[in-house]
């Protein structure tokens, strides 16, 4: 059952929402806004270069013929695929 909010409290809610002022952040929740707005930096930055990349599989064909020979081992009939591994 979720917590009870006072009176008062939604008042300030309601004040706050009407008046187009933002409500103050509760203490504590600083360090939690900041890491939230990190992710949405990280993933903005992964919807970027995965756009740039969809632009240049439409307009390149062989980049299309690089992803499926390193991705999916692709091949042509006449070719050989080794696969080496790095142990580091």
């Amino acid at each position: 059952m979720p917590a009870q909010v006072s009176y008062h409290r939604r008042c300030i809610c309601c004040y706050h929402w009407f008046s187009g002022r933002e409500q103050p952040v509760p203490p504590g929740y600083e360090r939690e806004i900041s890491q939230l707005k990190e992710e949405i930096e990280k993933y903005r930055a992964d919807y970027e270069e995965n756009t740039k990349r969809l632009n240049e599989l439409n307009s390149n064909p062989d980049a299309i013929e690089q992803v499926a020979r390193e991705k999916y081992l692709m091949k042509k009939p006449n070719e050989d695929i080794y696969v080496f591994e790095d142990n580091k």
